[in-house]
């Protein structure tokens, strides 16, 4: 049987959700030694933010904004009422908090009517094909380029960027130059929230807007993990190559492969993962 290149490209639009997502969850864990799980149902919700405010009759790319904004404070304002408090206790404290924070999404979502009674797509590219190959996928992985590179932008060209790199080398240093480390952290879980949201809505002309989304961000954690836990071109890679792994295991193997087979990645790749990467910040 020949490969199809709607497999591998399928796979890696989809791979695109992992990688940013994962992005995400590098980001917060190095600027707040938090490993979040809350990303995925945070992503859910924002992106059924975009479809309402669509639905509402905003355009497309007012409603996205206005998503990613919304994804924004929430996570800053659950860093300041729940996430933070708990931090002084210990970081895996703050850990179950996110998973807490979770599941609250979760049962919010299940309780809208809208929200289980089918899939939405937020479809900001329409038909068309180019080269033989749906437009939405190119669109996706595109998008997820331009996402990746906002966010190396902001991390690496402004002077935010460089106070959350510096308070994550050496908080007690970057308090004592004045820096305020812990608005910053606050500012990071903002920042790591919406760039989930803008995950989630990137991707979705090709995964649509369903209650089921946030679970699709399980595999960002093999990403993470292969991607070496620090944020950069990795993480993103790691994520790509996971999709086109899990759609050519849906094509060639039996029902539960494609799980079976992440999960073994995961696993290989915790045990080769060197320890100073995992090491909380």
């Amino acid at each position: 049987m020949s490969l199809a290149p709607e497999v591998v490209l399928g796979g890696a639009a989809q791979g695109c959700l992992y990688g940013l997502t994962a992005l995400s969850l590098v980001f917060l864990y190095r600027a707040t030694g938090v490993l979040s799980f809350m990303q995925g149902e945070a992503m859910a919700a924002g992106a059924y933010v975009a479809v309402g405010l669509a639905a509402l009759g905003a355009p497309l790319a007012l409603a996205a904004l206005g998503a990613i904004a919304a994804g924004y404070a929430f996570g800053a304002l659950a860093a300041r009422c729940a996430l933070e408090p708990v931090r002084t206790r210990a970081p895996w404290v703050a850990t179950l908090a996110t998973f807490g924070l979770a599941l609250a999404l979760r049962g919010v979502l299940l309780s809208l009517p809208a929200a289980t009674q089918g899939w939405y797509r937020f479809d900001w590219v329409g038909e068309g094909r180019w080269l033989g190959l749906a437009a939405r996928q190119w669109a996706v992985m595109l998008a997820a380029a331009g996402v990746a590179a906002a966010f190396a932008l902001l991390l690496r060209g402004t002077d935010w960027g460089r106070r959350v790199r510096a308070s994550t080398e050496d908080a007690v240093t970057a308090e004592r130059l004045g820096i305020d480390v812990a608005r910053l952290r606050r500012q990071a879980w903002g920042v790591g929230t919406a760039l989930a949201v803008a995950a989630g809505l990137a991707s979705a002309p090709v995964t649509f807007v369903h209650p089921e989304l946030g679970s699709l961000a399980l595999n960002a954690f093999p990403a993470a993990v292969l991607g070496g836990m620090k944020p950069g071109p990795a993480v993103l890679a790691a994520g790509v190559a996971l999709g086109v792994l899990e759609a050519l295991a849906a094509w060639q193997l039996p029902p539960g492969g494609k799980e079976l087979l992440l999960q073994l990645v995961l696993i290989a790749a915790l045990l080769a993962l060197p320890r100073e990467r995992v090491a909380a910040p």
